[in-house]
């Protein structure tokens, strides 16, 4: 990983085409609105990309990479975050390409809901004092509004 960071930080890649010619090959991950997502091959790495709008301007990319990059360094503050946020190696801020580090999907949406859960009670204990030891899917549902609600405090 070290090896391809400095390719990185040495050749500043924009394209998925310029990071072939530094030597670093990509695997197609995903494509959201603004960005499209790559993993560096043989390496935990993904590279977010800007998409170009309809226009043919990638402004609204760019604008969505330093929008995240800001929110992290703020939420990074908050030590009860900093296990909780992504490690950002590289953020070009005239491109918009930002590098961080590559982490899994969970392989089934009960472990995903449970890490939610973990997480929030973490959020809880550190906000309000109050340690709340009993919150996954089963315990929370919603009201007639679409908002979540936590129908058990037992433990």
């Amino acid at each position: 990983m070290a090896k391809a960071l400095r390719i990185i930080r040495q050749s500043r890649p924009e394209t998925p085409k310029d990071f072939r010619r530094a030597g670093l090959q990509l695997t197609f991950l995903g494509r959201g609105v603004f960005r499209e997502v790559c993993k560096v091959r043989n390496c935990d790495l993904v590279v977010k990309f800007p998409l170009d709008d309809k226009l043919g301007d990638s402004d609204e990319g760019k604008e969505h990479s330093l929008a995240e990059i800001r929110r992290v360094r703020r939420l990074n503050k908050f030590r009860v975050m900093r296990r909780h946020l992504p490690k950002i190696y590289y953020y070009d801020k005239d491109s918009g390409v930002l590098v961080m580090h590559y982490y899994p999907k969970f392989t089934t949406y009960e472990a995903e809901a449970d890490a939610m859960g973990q997480m929030i009670q973490e959020l809880i204990k550190s906000s309000t004092r109050v340690r709340c030891t009993d919150i996954h899917s089963e315990n929370v549902h919603v009201t007639r509004m679409g908002d979540a609600v936590v129908i058990d405090f037992g433990y």
